[in-house]
């Protein structure tokens, strides 16, 4: 099972919605667009297509389910 960095070593903060802390989401989306996320991911699939894997499952949940 692989799991790719979706986010780079960047996840958004786990408490970024408690008492208000700032936390700029628009700024963070602009480093992880989808083109860019998508470029990773498809990355992740072409290594393991080299590798000989020929069948793939996914699950996503919120920002990864678009993958």
């Amino acid at each position: 099972m692989y799991a790719p960095d979706l986010f780079e070593g960047d996840p958004a903060p786990a408490d970024m919605l408690v008492d208000g802390r700032p936390f700029d989401i628009q700024a963070w989306f602009g480093k992880h667009s989808p083109e860019h996320t998508g470029k990773r991911v498809r990355a992740v699939i072409a290594a393991l297509k080299e590798q000989g894997v020929t069948e793939f499952g996914a699950t996503g949940y919120c920002y990864g389910g678009m993958f």
